[in-house]
């Protein structure tokens, strides 16, 4: 009987450690990565509320210079041209929130518990395209800059894939040297 327990106790342990392995290491904060042309062929849904993308840069408040603007013929929001060179208005780093006025509707990469490493992201000289989860409390999204920044501006546009109450988005971050139009 000896002989029988220690292998089973071996099965038994290795099971578990499989199994803590499987549930701790799920990627179910990470965002989804997609292509410059999923982006573009998603369709897009106006929302009820407005979308604004407070920032380090702009400010942490909802205004003119941080409200994104809805355009109707690729049903895309956008805030363009964020100069990332200015000081920043706090020392947290580069970091945004998609938000609706009020703050009760949020886009990010999970809810507040996903660690910053899980919401932050580089852009690439192509542009970063990712997945949004929508969210009442949304951790910030972090820019997660190389050491020679490719570009001047950011650009964010947010596609809203689904007409819910809880819909899911694709964002778009691209850094350009000139502002785009």
């Amino acid at each position: 009987m000896g002989h029988i327990k220690k292998p089973l106790i071996l099965l038994s342990l290795t099971l578990f450690l499989f199994g803590c392995d499987s549930f701790y290491t799920l990627d179910k904060h990470r965002p989804k990565v997609f292509t410059l042309n999923d982006f573009y062929q998603a369709q897009g849904h106006q929302l009820r509320y407005d979308l604004y993308l407070p920032n380090s840069y702009l400010g942490w408040i909802h205004n003119k210079q941080t409200i994104m603007t809805f355009d109707q013929q690729t049903n895309t929001y956008w805030l363009k041209n964020i100069d990332i060179t200015q000081p920043q208005v706090d020392d947290v780093g580069g970091r945004f929130k998609v938000a609706s006025n009020d703050w009760q509707n949020q886009f990010g990469f999970g809810e507040y518990d996903v660690s910053q490493d899980e919401s932050s992201f580089g852009i690439p000289q192509e542009g970063a395209v990712l997945h949004l989860h929508y969210s009442h409390n949304s951790r910030d999204m972090f820019i997660e800059f190389p050491k020679a920044i490719h570009g001047k501006y950011l650009s964010v546009g947010i596609k809203v894939t689904e007409n819910s109450l809880r819909p899911s988005a694709i964002m778009y971050a691209q850094l350009s040297q000139l502002p785009i139009p």
